[in-house]
């Protein structure tokens, strides 16, 4: 059960990531009309993750029912589901989520070119992560600082992932003449708001771990230690290709374009594997009692 819903989380991850950072990137990076055509570039790729994200609401509340019951029939039970949904907030937040999650998923099959309403769900949908997670088990205003420095965690890191697939699209666009000057203008534009997302990530990542260690008896051993001590290891090598792309690969987009724009497209496809990795282990951690 533990594993079906960590799955769950997971696609419901990858689907809202891509909704967000690919949205922003299209959004605020693309100056026209680039930005349309990379809109309609990844028209396909908006339904899916909507798709992914809906069905992946959907299943929350008959998943988080089973692991509370510690049984499958939980999952189908209506006065446990009943329960669940009204009685906690937790059910509260889910119940949000997927008004939003059909929200967004209806958008992008009906209005896929109401870019800012989607981007809004998609911010919302992700924010409802902080109101179920480890911050929700906090009271007070450790809980109000908790909640607040997750949602600027969610938002910074689902930007930096989920705009990365664009970057390759960008990029594919500097082979054209009467775009290129619009991909370069996405490009520099991602980069400068880039080192802001990544510090971010890295910042309220830090503030995150603190808060859920803190005060709790936590063993270096543990598996959630172990699962947090691999997820900042993969973000750290996320953090040294991001760098080596800015300040190695790019100057040389001058002098050697051809070389230098390879180069950038294996760094990106390198990042984005192993940002995936980096949400397949946050999907873990999600689940997991940080004393376990």
């Amino acid at each position: 059960m533990d594993f079906a819903l960590a799955g769950c989380r997971l696609c419901f991850y990858l689907g809202v990531v891509f909704l967000f950072g690919a949205g922003c990137f299209v959004q605020f990076l693309t100056p026209p009309p680039l930005d349309g055509r990379l809109e309609r570039e990844i028209h396909e790729g908006t339904r899916t993750a909507a798709l992914l994200v809906a069905a992946a609401s959907l299943a929350f509340l008959p998943l988080q029912a089973a692991v509370i019951g510690d049984s499958w029939g939980q999952a189908l039970d209506p006065a446990t589901l009943a329960a669940l949904a009204f009685d906690t907030s937790a059910g509260h937040a889910l119940l949000l989520r997927v008004l939003l999650a059909l929200g967004a998923l209806a958008l992008a099959l009906g209005f896929p070119y109401m870019l800012g309403a989607r981007l809004l769900l998609a911010a919302l949908l992700l924010l409802s992560l902080a109101w179920t997670g480890h911050a929700a088990m906090e009271a007070g205003a450790r809980h109000a600082v908790h909640v607040a420095n997750h949602s600027l965690h969610l938002l910074s890191g689902a930007f930096w992932i989920g705009a990365l697939p664009m970057v390759l699209l960008a990029l594919r666009h500097l082979e054209h003449p009467t775009l290129r000057r619009e991909a370069v203008t996405a490009l520099r534009r991602f980069s400068l708001i880039g080192h802001l997302a990544v510090a971010l990530v890295v910042a309220t990542g830090l503030i995150n771990s603190v808060l859920i260690i803190a005060g709790r008896p936590i063993e270096l051993g543990s598996l959630y230690v172990r699962l947090l001590a691999i997820k900042v290891s993969l973000v750290a090598l996320m953090i040294a290709i991001a760098i080596v792309n800015r300040y190695v690969c790019v100057p040389r987009l001058r002098s050697s374009p051809e070389r230098a724009v390879r180069l950038l497209r294996h760094g990106t496809i390198a990042e984005i594997g192993i940002g995936i990795t980096v949400l397949t282990v946050a999907a873990a951690l999600g689940i997991l009692d940080p004393a376990s």
